[in-house]
């Protein structure tokens, strides 16, 4: 019989952690990963997929009109925003 390697404890935390966030304060993700979003991507609007996500995973380019889809496995971009969402929800 194989015994498991590792065990799961629970533990509170009490230290400031920064989150990126958008203008209607929906997480977006660790602010470097954010800020690759805008500089990499151009994303200026960042987006939930459904009114019922709890992350932003599509966003939007003003200046090439481009919606970008993502996950923590892939981006890419769309000419719609919903190409974008059902490309974010494939990757999830």
């Amino acid at each position: 019989m194989t015994t498991n390697p590792f065990k799961v404890v629970t533990r509170l935390v009490e230290f400031p952690v920064k989150n990126a966030v958008n203008h209607e304060g929906h997480y977006i993700g660790e602010p470097e990963f954010a800020k690759t979003l805008v500089e990499k991507y151009g994303i200026t609007r960042f987006e939930l997929r459904t009114s019922k996500s709890q992350v932003c995973s599509i966003g939007f380019n003003e200046k090439t009109k481009t919606w970008y889809g993502w996950s923590h496995r892939a981006i890419r971009g769309f000419k719609t925003r919903a190409a974008a969402a059902a490309f974010a929800e494939s990757v999830s």
